[in-house]
């Protein structure tokens, strides 16, 4: 796992660094101007026209010292912009610009340049004008230096994040520059992982400059992610060759309204393909034919929707290891009566998905009783009946409605209930303060049954033996990289759900033995 950062803890490893440790601010500078020359270096000659833009505070410094660094590795063509007053320079910047004047590097700082200058001359840019540090809407010349720079369509280089990210949020601050590579100092920056933000970053780059290790033991971090170059291995539940078909779990699966089987078979098929030892798909008579002709290695229990047998239904429960309802089921007064049902004599987790969270979002009561884990997993749209709030007010602050969701809502009564907030970027919490971000999967995914696959993955994780947070951390993770895998064959217009499930065992077999 690594860590993503938010501005006030990147500040914390900042201060500790240099109060605690005693590494001088400037020498930090000097690794971070380094960090940049190399991936500059990898791309552009010594013969390259490079300009530096440069605001006035440490992020503009670190600019100013590259631009010393490449004078002095005989980079010929460098140009400083400076965008900022003089005097409002912090400490370090002030230094790294009385150097600058001293070697006779050329630097503009009239703002009347950036209406003058043709960016086009330049082979490529390096972006140190904000940094971290930015909290407000961008305006004025800082607006329109950086309109004149993403018009210029050049190849941009951003120091730790690019200039008008929000570093917290990934949200555009009115304008901000389109980076085609950033470059960052110890950590990702949230806002670099986060959507809009992640588009304008580019390739990111995770330089280490000085910070001390294990610093996370001392700042808390609250975000992770899972690189896509994560050993599958560490994250899958353990196999035992001595071991049958209950070794590693039932998974019972209550989907599939009338007319609806598709939704019942891939989240059945899919807790199959995760490894699941057994399931038991409960769905309506109407769709007995297509589940036994589609997956015959599921075990089937229907019903007629207006007369529940409800001892099948109870043993359904008893038998199993985890549940999930809603794929498919509709929301009509039976489904409510099934999934009442369910939560009050259940006691292994619960996956609820799909018209399981639309129906709980019209009574939120129906929960009170439970006895057991649920793992939530609504898209925006269902995220945006349980929470009250507009998709559109969800989407500018995804993360933070994922936080007062889970401070302030009393869904999450038990210590392992799990919400994951699916979106491009899905969220996964506990109540535990610690969120996961994840990174994995492409657009491609965005078609229908691709939740109903996501819910048999991680039904059939928690059946193993995974908890539920680890589960659906481990399986919203899988969930993209089969999407990853199926978009390269298929390509992302052509993706399908069920291309998802034929393409989970290219992830799952790196850690089969």
């Amino acid at each position: 796992m690594e860590y993503l950062v938010t501005r006030e803890e990147m500040q914390q490893i900042e201060r500790y660094t240099m109060e605690q440790i005693k590494i001088p601010s400037i020498i930090l500078m000097e690794q971070a101007a380094n960090s940049v020359l190399e991936e500059i270096e990898k791309e552009e000659g010594v013969c390259a026209n490079i300009f530096i833009l440069c605001g006035v505070g440490n992020n503009g410094a670190d600019g100013l010292a590259l631009a010393r660094i490449l004078h002095q590795k005989d980079f010929k063509n460098i140009t400083i912009g400076i965008v900022g007053k003089e005097e409002n320079g912090t400490k370090e910047w002030k230094l790294q610009f009385e150097i600058i004047k001293k070697l006779g590097i050329p630097y503009l700082i009239e703002e009347t340049w950036i209406y003058t200058i043709d960016f086009h001359q330049y082979n490529c840019i390096v972006d140190g004008l904000f940094g971290i540090g930015l909290s407000r809407e961008v305006k004025g010349s800082f607006y329109d230096v950086i309109n004149n720079i993403n018009k210029a369509k050049k190849k941009v280089y951003a120091i730790d994040v690019p200039s008008g990210v929000c570093t917290n949020t990934g949200k555009v601050l009115g304008i901000a520059i389109k980076a085609y590579k950033t470059i960052t100092f110890g950590y990702e920056k949230l806002g670099c992982m986060l959507y809009p933000g992640t588009e304008y970053s580019g390739i990111i780059v995770v330089k280490k400059i000085g910070f001390p290790k294990g610093i996370h033991n001392i700042v808390h971090m609250s975000y992770y992610t899972y690189p896509l170059s994560t050993n599958i291995e560490t994250l899958m539940p353990k196999r035992f060759n001595y071991s049958n078909k209950g070794t590693f779990g039932k998974v019972a699966v209550f989907a599939g309204g009338k007319n609806m089987a598709g939704a019942a078979y891939m989240a059945g098929r899919a807790a199959y393909e995760i490894g699941a030892g057994l399931v038991k798909i409960v769905t309506c008579k109407a769709n007995r034919e297509i589940i036994q002709t589609l997956l015959p290695e599921a075990l089937l229990t229907t019903y007629e929707p207006e007369k529940i047998l409800w001892q099948q239904v109870k043993e359904a429960i008893d038998w199993a290891s985890v549940i999930i309802v809603g794929p498919g089921l509709g929301v009509e007064d039976y489904v409510k009566q099934l999934l009442q049902f369910i939560i009050n004599n259940s006691k292994v987790p619960i996956v609820l998905d799909a018209d399981g969270i639309n129906v709980l979002a019209k009574d939120k009561s129906m929960i009170k009783n439970k006895q057991c884990p649920i793992v939530y997993t609504p898209h925006l749209k269902e995220f945006s009946r349980l929470n009250g709030e507009t998709i559109t007010d969800i989407q500018n602050d995804l993360l933070g409605h994922v936080r007062k969701f889970l401070q302030d809502n009393k869904f999450l009564q038990h210590k392992s209930d799990v919400l994951v907030c699916k979106d491009a970027r899905t969220i996964v919490s506990s109540n535990n303060n610690l969120y996961y971000i994840n990174q994995s999967g492409n657009h491609g995914m965005s078609t229908g049954g691709s939740g109903d696959v996501l819910s048999g993955i991680i039904g059939g994780l928690i059946a193993q033996g995974l908890e539920p947070l680890q589960g659906a951390v481990c399986g919203v993770f899988i969930h993209g990289l089969a999407g990853n895998s199926a978009c390269k064959e298929k390509g992302a217009y052509s993706m399908k759900a069920t291309d998802i499930l034929e393409h989970i065992s290219q992830v799952t077999k790196l850690s089969s033995k």
